[in-house]
């Protein structure tokens, strides 16, 4: 009886081996690979200059910037350029920034558009019957053109003065925009208001009588011209080298000679009181 039972459990032994050894020897199935899913990144949209939503934006700002520059150039018109005009001028383009709701890169586009006008008014290279063709170029309404004249007169009186070539270039815009001269009588009597008040001079006092009255002093000779002459008239700063200031007053005559033969009187006008001064710089500034 024992010995039937050790046999019984050899069989079930070898039996259990036997089990094992075949599926050990069956290949294993591999589990499917689940493929990964790909990361989607969102589509950026990318802006090709104005699109459809700026294009009131971009008409808008083209009309804003001949206004910059000709305000820049009714600035450096006496020959410097003061910090109060400067001032005026971007108090306006953030107004207008402001009531347009400009976006960021428009306001940055006023500002480099400023930096430059000031550049070139510095330079002498904005042209107001050009400036003025650009403006004209942007269909402005006539609230745009009140703007205009109003920031000008604004600059030209920020210093509580009017220079003589400043009102000359206020003359000019109004002639090649065809502005209203009746409404521009308007705006300049309500600008006078801004205008700071002077104290009146004091009355001299009664000379003595004199045995002998002394004869009156000739007035000062400016030269064969007969024009006064100032070095801010042309631009020239008394911090440059005399080289520099002859080589400044060669490149003036150039560029006014060119103007003297244009064919709008107004330009013309200009250049010749600009050769004027030039040929008084010259004599004074002569080697």
């Amino acid at each position: 009886m024992f010995e039937t039972l050790i046999a019984i459990g050899l069989a079930y032994l070898l039996y259990k081996f036997a089990i094992n050894q075949a599926d050990k020897n069956q290949p294993k199935k591999s589990k499917p690979k689940t493929k990964p899913r790909k990361k989607t990144t969102p589509k950026v949209k990318v802006s090709e200059g104005w699109d459809d939503t700026d294009s009131d934006t971009s008409s808008a700002i083209n009309a804003k910037l001949p206004i910059i520059r000709l305000a820049a150039k009714i600035a450096f018109a006496d020959g410097k350029l003061e910090r109060k005009e400067l001032l005026i001028i971007q108090v306006w383009m953030q107004q207008t920034a402001d009531s347009g709701s400009y976006d960021t890169r428009t306001k940055k586009m006023m500002t480099n558009a400023f930096k430059q006008a000031v550049n070139d008014a510095r330079n002498r290279k904005i042209v107001t019957k050009s400036e003025c063709h650009k403006f004209l170029d942007c269909n402005p309404t006539n609230e745009d053109k009140i703007d205009l004249m109003n920031l000008c007169l604004d600059v030209m009186i920020s210093d509580d003065d009017a220079h003589k070539n400043e009102e000359t270039e206020i003359d000019y815009i109004v002639h090649y925009i065809n502005f209203d001269l009746e409404l521009l009588n308007k705006i300049r009597k309500s600008k006078k208001l801004k205008l700071k008040p002077r104290p009146k001079p004091k009355p001299k006092p009664k000379p003595k009588p004199k045995p002998k009255r002394k004869p009156k002093s000739k007035p000062k000779k400016y030269g064969s011209n007969d024009i006064p002459y100032m070095d801010s008239d042309i631009g020239i700063k008394s911090s440059w080298s005399l080289p520099k200031k002859q080589e400044f007053i060669k490149d003036q005559f150039r560029y006014y000679n060119a103007l003297a033969i244009n064919k709008d009187p107004l330009l013309r006008q200009e250049a010749h009181l600009m050769l004027k001064k030039l040929a008084e710089a010259r004599k004074k500034y002569q080697s």
